[in-house]
């Protein structure tokens, strides 16, 4: 590898992430596509267009993809090649609701994602970096440092990848709102207040420092999901106005403070259907809309769209909304890694939804492909959680099969592609009631065993599959990311005595049963020691990938429930011996379907915790 510049540096990080050692005889050139060639005599040569070739070419070679040597000497030379259809695969990692990924974690992301094929790494950050000028942005939050960023902006370039900055420039900011400072910054909910000079001096100070940090001119500048902007403080300032005026004046401002410090955006694309339709539900799955034309004009020339969907299952519905963008230039696409649904991920259902989605941006000619990791209500699963997910979305992208992908998947990782999937049996056995996506795990977690809303919506019988589970999710769980694995099994372990335990409470209620009760109040305790063991382990899980900040949050979460557990106890026994007279909770009664519709409707997936643990408010 003498003949790349960073050669030595190159070769221990492939190693360090791969375990691959290239033999001394290995040459690497510099072409413009990326191929392996073995000749007859076994010597290896990679052509390469940028250092990430040099870990995909790593991972091939350590998973056979060409076949041994000694295989290749009496087949005669042989040449591998592979070529992705898009000209930018990405995958986004969200750093903002709450796991703001570690640098080192961040790193070791940028080498699986350049080993799977990948070539850049999207950082969503609303508030968590640090801005020149701007002290109380991302204040307290785990915010990167101006110097952390450039260190991982450089780590990224010197293998080869690119880190693109994705950022919020309208909405989704609502974490700085309650600071005096910048209240006044603020239209309603998390929506900037277009036509606002301060709002326009925050976003300069925001581009001044991605300028400083970043390598790349490219960013993606969001503006997504603003549905009312315009209609709060915007409105008293300036009267009515039609929206997707303000929506392109403000669009226009943000391009030219871009332009000025060289960037060329991409920004989501909803706001420009929900306004040209006027409608919430913008999925066109007939493709018989079109965004006009007028509407796309108005659009900065230094400004990308990007249609972002993981809903949907069938090619036919992409299709009728790629044609709904056709008249937008260079447009992108955004799939999901589905981890944002609690602590249990949904590969399968990242897959189905990928396979289908781009199949349909292939045959629309879009060339810019995003799979995105959110992290919706804390940011509970661990981003390489997704790893069988990430790696279908490239291999999909480049056209190779199933067998590929479970044999590089194994070279890369050290575990077998299906058995790393069954970290999610927790929740995928229960497809058979609530179909894809459902997060009975978290849900079942934060279901109070008094008020239990969520009760009437169980299967009992289920129960014992969570026990089940936790010894299926240990043994795959071997081996580097055994710490994933072992959280998910305690969170398992925990659902296996709560799961009921509101239905079991209500009827023993009913019936009388004080002794039942009393034996359900033990039950407590025994679940109470599991939650503190879950607990410990997944502090692990989330020290392991993140900054400590926004682990607070989950374990007010999580002490919360300790506590209400035994304030639910105390009562109970309380009851049981007669020192109170009843327990109003368990006398309400539980209405059924009111969440699902018919039972095996829809998903059952309430995935925000303040709506899952209290019919209350959460101030």
């Amino acid at each position: 590898m003498k003949n790349l510049p960073n050669a030595e540096f190159l070769k221990k990080e492939v190693f360090r992430e791969i375990g691959y050692e290239y033999p001394e005889t290995a040459k690497l050139v510099k072409a413009e596509e990326f191929s392996i060639e073995l000749a007859k005599n076994g010597e290896i040569t990679v052509n390469y267009r940028g250092e990430r070739d040099i870990f995909r070419a790593a991972l091939l070679l350590k998973s056979g993809a060409l076949g041994g040597a000694e295989a290749d000497k009496k087949q005669g030379a042989r040449a591998y090649r592979e070529k992705c259809f898009a000209e930018d695969l990405c995958f986004m990692a969200d750093c903002s609701r709450n796991a703001v990924l570690s640098v080192e974690t961040v790193k070791k992301l940028l080498r699986n994602l350049a080993a799977l094929g990948y070539n850049a790494l999207m950082l969503y950050t609303e508030d968590t970096y640090e801005v020149d000028n701007e002290p109380l942005f991302g204040y307290l939050r785990g915010r990167y440092t101006k110097a952390e960023l450039k260190e991982m902006d450089a780590y990224a370039r010197e293998i080869g990848m690119e880190l693109i900055p994705c950022i919020q420039t309208l909405a989704h900011i609502s974490r700085i709102k309650r600071y005096h400072e910048y209240e006044t910054h603020f239209d309603c909910a998390d929506i900037l207040l277009i036509g606002d000079e301060r709002v326009y001096t925050l976003i300069e100070n925001i581009f001044k420092t991605l300028a400083e940090c970043f390598t790349t001119r490219r960013v993606n500048i969001g503006m997504d999901e603003a549905a009312l902007v315009g209609v709060g403080q915007y409105l008293n300032n300036h009267g009515y106005r039609d929206k997707f005026e303000v929506l392109t004046e403000h669009l226009s401002r943000v391009a030219k403070i871009a332009a000025k410090y060289g960037f060329s955006a991409v920004m989501w694309s909803d706001m420009f259907y929900h306004i040209a339709f006027r409608r919430a539900d913008c999925l066109d799955k007939d493709g018989n809309s079109f965004i006009p034309r007028d509407v796309i004009e108005k659009i900065p020339e230094n400004v990308s769209a990007c249609y972002w969907d993981y809903y949907q299952t069938e090619k036919k519905g992409y299709d009728g909304m790629f044609r709904l963008h056709e008249n937008f230039k260079d447009l992108w696409f955004a799939g999901g890694a589905w981890k944002w649904i609690g602590l249990i991920p949904s590969n399968g259902f990242s897959m189905t939804a990928t396979e289908a989605a781009l199949a349909s941006a292939k045959e629309h000619g879009v060339k810019h492909l995003i799979d995105t990791a959110w992290g919706d209500d804390g940011g509970s699963a661990s981003v390489f959680s997704v790893l069988p997910a990430a790696a279908h979305f490239a291999y999909t992208a480049y056209g190779l099969n199933t067998s590929a992908l479970k044999r590089d998947f194994y070279a890369l990782t050290g575990y077998k592609f299906d058995t790393f999937l069954k970290i999610e049996a927790p929740d995928t056995f229960l497809g058979k009631h609530f179909g894809d996506r459902s997060n009975l795990c978290k849900l079942s977690l934060y279901n109070d065993v008094f008020s239990g809303q969520f009760d009437p919506e169980i299967h009992a019988e289920d129960k014992a599959y969570f026990k089940k589970a936790v010894p299926i999710v240990k043994r795959a769980g071997k081996g580097q990311y055994a710490y994933i694995f072992e959280s998910v099994a305690a969170l398992s372990d925990v659902i296996s005595v709560k799961y009921d335990m509101g239905i079991r409470l209500r009827e023993a209620y009913k019936r009388g049963d004080k002794e039942e009760l009393r034996k359900i109040a033990d039950e407590m305790l025994v679940l109470k020691k599991k939650l503190r063991a879950f607990i410990r382990v997944f502090r692990k899980q989330w020290l392991a990938e993140n900054k400590p900040y926004g682990f607070d949050v989950q374990e007010y979460r999580l002490g919360g429930l300790l506590e209400r557990l035994e304030g639910c106890r105390e009562r109970l026994l309380d009851y049981a011996s007669g020192k109170i007279a009843e327990i109003p909770e368990l006398t309400d009664e539980l209405f059924a379907n009111i969440f699902l519709g018919k039972r095996g409707e829809g998903r059952f997936a309430y995935n925000s915790y303040h709506l899952t643990a209290s019919v209350n408010y959460f101030w």
